[in-house]
């Protein structure tokens, strides 16, 4: 992967998040080579790896009865590659086949934007904010970085509104089938 096409993906995510379909044309030089957006994963997993650490400590997840980092960290890139191998089925079967390449770019690296989203949606409450302020940060994060996955999976794939949520529900289903299998006793540590 060369330093230009991340610097060019990044920078098309971030007008991405904006509502700034022009960021395309940023991360389409990647578009004949999806695998380059592909790249966006271990920068995401190192910087939620990090964030994870540095809040949690060695215990893991107090909230998904402590599960170890190594297992999330897992758990999140079957998650992240489940939705890549299944949305390539979905867009085929939707007659998007050949559109499916820059979706995946696209989402690779809006991914990467949306993990940083939610990281900064749990930094009031960290540095004590109050209960309401915090809850606030993390609804508004949260909704913003389901709103661009939305956001990229409509301008990419050419789909209907109805269409773009679907995809996005796919993502969170998978996630939380892997965060329950994950959190589940007798999955071992």
């Amino acid at each position: 992967m060369s330093i230009a096409a991340a610097a060019a993906g990044l920078r098309g995510a971030g007008l991405l998040a904006v509502g700034r379909a022009e960021g395309l044309l940023l991360i389409a030089a990647c578009r004949d080579r999806p695998w380059v957006g592909f790249w966006a994963l271990p920068l995401t997993i190192v910087i939620v790896a990090a964030f994870r650490r540095l809040v949690w400590g060695p215990a893991g997840n107090p909230g998904a009865a402590g599960v170890p980092l190594l297992r999330d960290m897992m758990a999140f890139t079957v998650g992240w590659l489940a939705f890549a191998v299944l949305t390539h089925r979905l867009s085929l079967a939707l007659s998007r086949g050949p559109r499916w390449p820059g979706f995946i770019t696209a989402w690779n690296w809006s991914n990467l934007i949306a993990n940083l989203l939610i990281i900064a949606g749990l930094l009031p409450g960290l540095f004590g904010a109050p209960a309401a302020v915090d809850q606030a940060a993390q609804l508004i994060m949260v909704g913003w970085a389901l709103w661009m996955e939305w956001f990229v999976t409509r301008v990419t794939l050419g789909v209907t509104p109805l269409t773009a949520v679907l995809f996005v529900l796919l993502d969170q289903a998978i996630e939380l089938l892997l965060a329950v299998v994950g959190a589940s006793p007798g999955t071992g540590a």
